[in-house]
């Protein structure tokens, strides 16, 4: 909840901003057993996705939940279906999320510790600051980024493509992501 908050007045600060954080509209504490129509979203979603989670029909009404009330933030690449429009955006999109994590690193000496493809967790002592485990994030990212089909080929694309192998290559070098933005590897 504080790290949420914290990430989302990035974009009000005047030195280290960035709009690279969703909003955090509300914080919402409730409490009772999962509602039936909240257990028929999970059920749609276990059948349609599939879930690691357990069913949330097991509480009781004493439990109290913590809502999250974030903007509208777009699809997530897990859900892109493997394709993105061309290897431009693919850097693009690399190069933003290590630039909101430069910002972070810098203001808030944070450390993502769960930006993954499908839940990937880091297995750093959460009690010690490691901004190298963000430079291991992006670099999958990165794989992740190669591995897409795109729509656009070209000249263009030949050459992105070639930037982004780079990128991949001498990313681990770096001891954290403001470091990697700094150098000029992007």
């Amino acid at each position: 909840m504080i790290i949420s908050k914290e990430l989302s007045s990035l974009k009000e600060k005047q030195h280290n901003q960035t709009y690279g954080f969703i909003g955090l509209h509300g914080l919402h504490c409730v409490k009772g057993s999962y509602p039936a129509v909240m257990l028929k979203a999970w059920d749609a979603f276990d059948r349609q996705k599939g879930s690691e989670n357990d069913r949330p029909d097991f509480f009781d009404d004493e439990q109290l939940f913590l809502i999250l009330e974030f903007e509208f933030g777009g699809s997530d690449l897990e859900n892109s279906n493997g394709t993105l429009s061309s290897l431009v955006v693919a850097k693009s999109i690399l190069h933003q999320v290590t630039a909101a994590l430069a910002v972070a690193e810098q203001q808030l000496r944070f450390e993502h510790r769960d930006l993954h493809w499908g839940n990937i967790l880091n297995g750093n002592k959460w009690d010690d600051y490691l901004p190298h485990s963000n430079v291991m994030w992006l670099h999958y990212l990165c794989s992740k980024l190669l591995s897409m089909k795109y729509r656009v080929q070209g000249l263009r694309a030949k050459k992105t493509q070639e930037e982004l192998d780079h990128i991949h290559d001498n990313l681990l070098q770096y001891r954290s992501a403001t470091e990697a933005l700094q150098s000029g590897l992007f």
